[in-house]
Order: C-alpha cells, then structure tokens, then sequence
C-alpha cells in the first residue's frame, strides 16, 4: 500500500488526456456548491526543493467554499516535469497535497495528476487528517456493520445466528441454507425497507460500508428468487442510498466529503438535504420524528472537562456524569433513535468498562442490557488513537437469553424493568402499585391506553419542536432591566428584543411575567435587511446599542458552531415562526407534565418543547393526572424524582379520538376546562410553598374526571392512576 493512502477516499487511472474543463465538471458534480470564479496557478518558488525534479506547477481549478464554519474542499491539478513517471511520481504529490490541505485548512481536494504532455492521468479524492481523525481498519468496519445487518435480520426475519453467520460467511464451507432459502424473500423485504443512520458519520467509511454489504446481501438473494430484471448490485446500493440511508455529523465539511463519496459509488444519484444534517444529534432537533431499525457508528470521544459548552445540554440523558465522555451519550442517543426492531453497533473505547468517565454508561446498560460486546484486542493500532476498542451491539427491546459478554467480570444486572412501546424505566421501589414486565394493573392500564388510543403522533394536534440554543446565553440573554433599557434607549432595537424563558420559568397553566430577554436576530436577518451589503457597517449604524452590547462578546460569539450568517446572529432554525404563534410549552425536565398555554408568543430555551397548537383540549389532557401517570410509567427516573420529557415519549401518548356524541361532548367539556385553568392560575399565579386556591383544585378535580370519563376508564383503573 502507499503510504498516507488512508487520506484517499477514491483512486482512479484514466488513460484519457486531461482535461480542466472536464475536471470541473467532476468538481462539480461531487461538490454543487463548487465555483470556479476562483483560479490560480503555482509553479517556481512554490514548489519545494526537494519535489522540483517531479512537480512542475500546481492549479486550482475549482474551489467549494461553503458558508463560514461550512469547511472547503479544492480542485486542484498538480501537472509534471517532462520525463516524470506517473504512476512512481504519484506518491510525492500525494504527500504535497496533504502538506497543502493542512497549511490552507482545507477539507478535502480532488486532485488530478497529470504528465507534461500525452494522455493518461490519476485521480483521486483526498481528504484532511483533521477530517480523517480515528481510522478504523475496514475489516473491522465491515464485521460491525455485517454484525448489525446479522442482528437486525435476526429479529425481523426470525432467522437464527447460526444460519445468518453461515450465510454472511464466505469461509463457511458446510452450510444448511435452508433457511435462508426459506426466508429469502422476508430477508429481501427486510433490507430493502430498512432506515439506516450513522450518528456521527465522519467521513463516511461506515455508510458506505452499510451500502456495499446491503447490496451485496440483497444480490446472494438472487439465487433463491425468481429470476427479475434490476436485480443487480448497483440497483441495491442506488436504493439503500436512495431510501434507507441518513446520516449527520457535527461537521458540516465531514457530511460534504461524505455526499461526495456516494456521489462517486452511484454517479447521478440524488441526495436530498434532510436525510444528511449538519448538526450534534446530541442536542439538535435531527431526525426528531424518525426511528431507525440500524444505527451504526464511531462516536467522537472527548472528556467531560471539556464539554464546558455542551454540558449544561446532556443533562438529561441518564448516562450523564461531571465526566462522562462524550461517546457515552452517543451510545445512549442510539437507543432513543431506534425502531421497534432496531439494533444498533456502537464502536467505542474499551475503556468504558472501568473508567470513571464511562460510570454512565455502565448503568446505562444495567437497565438497556447489549447484545454482544466484542472486544477488539489492544495490539491494533488505529491511526488517531492509543485506545482499543469495543463493539457494542445491542435491540431496542431485550432479547431473552442473548446477552453474550467478552468481559465476564462486566457486571450489569439489572432490576426489573417496565416495557411499554420499547421504552424502559426503573421500576420505583416505593411505588403504591409497582409496574413490572408480565401484568400488574398499572402496566395493563397502560397497555389497554395504547392498544384503544391513537399515539399523539397520528392524533393531529400538532407537532413537538425544541426551544431555543444560543450557544452563548450571557451575550444574547439579558436581565429585564438590562432588556428594557436597552429598548427604550434604542428603539429601532425593541423589536429584536423578546420574552425568553428556560425550563424552570414553564408553570402548570401559567407562564409567569418576563424576568428575561434575547436579542433574537437569526441567521438571514442582516443581510435580509442590509440587502447584503457591509453587514456589521449596518448593524452598528441601525443599531448602536445593541452592536456595542455584543461587541463585548465577539470573540466568544464568533467561535460558535451554531450562528448564523454573522457572528451577532443565531443559528438557522426552519420552525422560528412557531414560537410567535400560539403553543403549548414544556419543561423538559420535570416532576410532572407541566403544560402552560401560550398566546402571547414568548421565547423559550432549549430545556423547553412546545407542541405547534391552540387546543385548550390538548393542554387540558398533558396536564392530567391520566397522560402524566403514563409519562412517569415510561421515562427513565433522573435524581430527585425528575424526569425527561421526551420527544419520543410525547409521541407515543396514547390521545383518546372522541367518536360519539357523547365523547364529543366530554371533549368539548375539556377544552372548557383547560381554559378556564389558564385563567385561573393567571389570576392567582401558584406559590412555591402553600396549596392551591379551593377553586381551581375543584376545577383540577373536574378536568380529572372529564378525562377518566373520556378514556372509558374504570373505578379500579382510577384508584390505579390516582394511587402512583
């Protein structure tokens, strides 16, 4: 192999005549955003000393330079001396480029090759060692997505492991593929409706392994199928790119160098923007409403300490400690994401199993038991790290008897668990009526709500959306009386400054007065209305104040990931229109649902949802005791008796569909009542300490009922409700 050749994503050896113009042309057609208004050409003192018997000059053709923070990738030809060998020539000019990339920080170059005169030339995509980072053999990428295939099969076919591994192993000589013969169409189905993600996807090694094995699954099937046109490898991969492949990266450049990739495996291919996000599925709204059946990836791996931005935002997930790793909220992350028949194969340190900062992640998988830990052995060496690693696979659901551990000294026994709709949750040990797998009545209850109610996601009441990330709140979130001073000073700034509000401000009915503000420009904000020109020569002539507030946090503000065009300017967000229309807003972290009814078209933050809607009706029925006795049955348990409401869970609670009359009515009652609340609390606004006013516990006790009558419940399902 030749050396540095993990940089090269793509290789090819044409025998044409080169061409720039056709070169271009390529460029443009992996990179779309790619211009060539840019161009230049380099020879002489550019050259080093040691490569002038080799490089003769080097020319940008074409240059991808996606908006700031975005990353850049070149097209670039390196032409050679006369009498330069190609092929011996081509090791040397590998090596300049990525001296290149790294002195101009680019991302990624299509690079051609090409003798002083004659035909033939190499190609080849290059790629940073900044957006290479941790190399993976590909052996080892290849047996973790064909494990994850395996394991996905196994659970949507039926299929056992033994006959899966013989039919994905080509060394297997005595094999029974009866099975498989069987169960070949199921099989095909199967893969052809899968929903794939890579989570962290990087450069793309993993995806396109899932492409290619996918594929080349699909083609065996060939054999046990009526013959069919199109059955060939590159329709499957053109259909699993097409169809079943997602993908999002914390790195806008890494999801470019990826499209690129698939570009070149099927030329022509459409690749549309919402299925490969930019962004932290961390803390992003991505891919919210999807769930996977395959998750497969390499998280990245950075300690707690230095998390100091993003920390305050993973508080929510169960694995989280003062110095978990990053990758231990990754792990946990897939398994929210996944399908009800989902797996998914996490490659990570082996060092969770005994370090401090993967403690989390261990009492993640006391309650969400893997699958198969396989342990990687220490010997490899992987370029970008000095850790070994662990493939972790594991379902959504548990698999009885299937837990197979490389480290038996692992402990992860788990308590008892609650099941409903594939979500877990420690069972309370004080609880009046414990809900454990096999039946009591509150996990009947629970089951018979699901079974005779439609989820919210199919009711059409609305949609979940998550507040607002800055990124930077001690810039853009201010004080009241910082906020009104600011206003009444400047007043051509009084529109950009809007009520804000975090999880802990969202009471029960009620949003209380303002304490806080932001300074909400978001992204196309300036040069919408400087019409592009100088864009801080406008924002500090059209507002003086307020441009000298945040001129005081630039440096921060312009080291933020998630801005906008301008560092003064937050993030894009496609649903900022939702937060000035009438909503339903939640605390995410919570002891109960806490459903406060919006008209006034306040700002939250990102530990806040709001669901997009005006239903009385609706707010009425997430404040019930009924809706939140199933939102504590199936969130995991944080400390102090907190929970977190999650999207998923919000999606999956079970929202009665009033058919007859009399259940119209009994709606309609409820819908008056969720009002009425509104009102009430407005008038009298709830104290920390002291009870509620006789009125609107009656009213509460009212809407209470309405709510029992609505879903038909009976007096023992009642006393169940009302005693957890």
């Amino acid at each position: 192999m030749l050396e540095s050749d993990e940089f090269v994503i793509n290789r090819e050896l044409s025998e044409d005549t080169f061409s720039n113009e056709s070169f271009s042309a390529l460029m443009a057609e992996l990179f779309p955003n790619a211009s060539t208004s840019e161009k230049w050409i380099r020879s002489g003192m550019h050259i080093p000393a040691a490569l002038k018997d080799t490089i003769s000059s080097y020319r940008l053709l074409s240059r991808c330079r996606e908006t700031e923070g975005r990353g850049r990738a070149d097209c670039i030809l390196v032409k050679l001396v006369p009498g330069a060998d190609l092929q011996s020539s081509e090791k040397k000019c590998r090596a300049f480029i990525l001296s290149y990339m790294k002195k101009e920080a680019c991302d990624a170059v299509l690079l051609a090759v090409a003798p002083a005169g004659g035909s033939g030339f190499i190609s080849m995509l290059l790629v940073s060692q900044t957006r290479r980072g941790v190399i993976i053999p590909p052996e080892v990428i290849d047996m973790t997505v064909t494990q994850g295939i395996k394991n996905y099969l196994m659970k949507t076919c039926g299929l056992s492991p033994a006959a899966l591994d013989g039919y994905f192993s080509q060394d297997t000589i005595l094999f029974d593929d009866t099975p498989i013969a069987q169960a070949a169409r199921d099989i095909d189905s199967a893969l052809e409706g899968i929903l794939f993600c890579d989570i962290a996807c990087g450069c793309g090694d993993i995806a396109v392994a899932a492409a290619k094995i996918t594929a080349s699954a699909r083609l065996s099937l060939n054999r046990y199928l009526p013959s069919q046109q199109n059955r060939t490898e590159e329709t499957f991969l053109r259909r699993f790119l097409e169809n079943s492949m997602y993908a999002t990266d914390c790195s806008a450049a890494a999801i470019d160098i990826l499209k690129a990739r698939l570009r070149i495996l099927c030329p022509g291919i459409k690749l549309p923007e919402e299925r490969f996000v930019w962004g932290s599925v961390l803390v992003d709204n991505i891919f919210e409403n999807l769930e996977f059946d395959l998750i497969i990836s390499n998280p990245p791996h950075l300690r707690g300490g230095q998390l100091s931005t993003l920390k305050p935002l993973l508080f929510g997930y169960s694995s989280s400690r003062f110095n978990s790793d990053v990758y231990c909220y990754y792990v946990e992350k897939s398994y929210s994401m996944l399908s009800e028949q989902g797996s998914s194969a996490m490659l990570v340190s082996d060092k969770w199993m005994k370090t401090k900062y993967g403690e989390g992640l261990r009492d993640f998988f006391s309650f969400h038991k893997p699958y198969m830990i396989m342990e990687l052995g220490k010997p490899r060496e992987l370029r970008g790290s000095t850790a070994a690693l662990s493939a972790i696979f594991f379902f959504r659901t548990p698999q009885p008897d299937a837990a197979r551990f490389a480290d038996s000294s692992l402990d992860l026994q788990a308590p008892a668990l609650s099941l409903f709709e594939g979500e877990f949750a420690p069972v309370k040990e004080n609880a009046a009526a414990q809900i454990t797998v096999g039946g009591t009545e509150a996990q009947k209850l629970i089951r018979k709500l699901t079974a005779e109610n439609r989820p919210f996601s199919q009711a059409g009441l609305g949609k979940v959306y998550r507040g607002i990330l800055t990124g930077l709140n001690e810039a853009f979130v201010l004080p009241e009386e910082t906020a009104l001073a600011l206003a009444k000073e400047e007043p051509a700034s009084e529109e950009l400054i809007v009520p804000f509000y975090s999880g802990r401000d969202i009471k029960r009915y009620y949003i209380p007065a303002e304490k806080k503000y932001l300074i909400f420009m978001p992204k196309g904000y300036t040069n919408g209305m400087s019409g592009f020109s100088d864009g801080y020569m406008w924002f500090a002539k059209n507002h003086p104040r307020l441009a000298s507030h945040l001129a005081r946090f630039e440096a921060k503000a312009s080291a933020r990931r998630d801005r906008g065009d301008y560092w003064w300017e937050l993030r894009p967000c496609s649903y900022y229109s939702v937060f000035r229309d009438k909503k339903i807003v939640m605390p995410i972290i919570c002891r109960n649902i806490s459903a406060a009814f919006d008209s006034r078209g306040v700002y939250v933050n990102d530990k806040c949802c709001m669901i997009d809607s005006g239903s009385y009706f609706l707010a009425a029925l997430l404040n019930s005791r009924l809706l939140d006795f199933v939102f504590r049955a199936v969130s995991p348990e944080l400390l102090n008796n907190y929970y977190e409401l999650r999207p998923s869970v919000i999606a999956n609670l079970p929202i009665a569909s009033p058919k007859s009359a009399k259940a119209k009515e009994t709606a309609n009652k409820i819908a008056e009542m969720g009002e009425k609340l509104c009102g009430l609390y407005a008038e009298n606004p709830p104290a920390k300490y002291g009870s509620l006013p006789a009125e609107i516990r009656e009213a509460e006790r009212e809407t209470n009922r309405l709510v029992y009558s609505l879903y038909g419940l009976t007096p023992k399902e009642i006393a169940v409700v009302e005693n957890n």
